[in-house]
């Protein structure tokens, strides 16, 4: 799919393939298997025969709560075993601990760690660059090789 990104420049076209991971609406698809759908997502961009850079992008929050009872409050705890994770590059072991009780718990829509948790699949053992906490989420980056 060519999706045009105009507000960049007139001229560039740049090709996108969307994902969509639910992050929000139950039943959520488990961690593993979203860590298990990037892990393939990796095999088949290292498989693809094309100089080509590929960039993978996620957002979502890690404990949010919209319209909710517990409106404005972030788990702290459950934000700072995220974010630990991603700095030291557990992603296993984050696959492991965001069951849908546990996400549901940061929030009514911190199943959108989902989306981060397919993206860490696609990484393996390559550390972040930075995680910079925000709130109820973070920001990162890494550079594979």
């Amino acid at each position: 799919v060519m999706v045009p990104l105009h507000f960049l420049t007139p001229s560039m076209e740049i090709p996108v393939v969307p994902l969509y991971v639910n992050g929000l609406a139950p039943p959520l698809p488990s961690a593993r298997r979203c860590f298990a759908l990037g892990r393939t997502l990796r095999r088949c961009i290292e498989q693809w025969e094309s100089n080509q850079r590929v960039a993978l992008l996620a957002s979502g929050s890690f404990s949010l709560e919209v319209g909710g009872p517990r409106m404005g409050w972030t788990d702290q705890g459950w934000m700072d075993t995220i974010a630990s994770s991603l700095e030291q590059g557990n992603y296993q072991s984050l696959a492991r601990r965001a069951t849908e009780q546990r996400m549901a718990t940061a929030g009514n829509v911190s199943g959108e760690l989902l989306c981060w948790v397919t993206v860490t699949g696609a990484l393996g053992d390559t550390q972040p660059r930075f995680v910079e906490r925000d709130g109820g989420g973070a920001f990162a980056a890494w550079e594979l090789g």
